[in-house]
């Protein structure tokens, strides 16, 4: 085998894991009364308090 062989199968190894990974399961946001970020109390149908606590969860459950 040579480099460009062994390049090729590193590549494909990568790129399988990186596939497998990018299906992980995201959460639903469903409206709870809290916020889904921070905790702090929300009226329905908001799920977050503010843009930055939406940001980040979704940061958090980015796939």
């Amino acid at each position: 085998m040579d480099e460009a062989d062994a390049t090729d199968r590193s590549m494909e190894m990568i790129n399988k894991a990186n596939l497998s990974n990018s299906h992980r399961w995201v959460p639903e946001a469903v409206p709870t009364g809290d916020c889904l970020f921070c905790g702090d109390v929300v009226m329905p149908p908001r799920r977050w308090c503010n843009s930055q606590c939406r940001d980040d969860w979704e940061k958090d459950y980015a796939a």
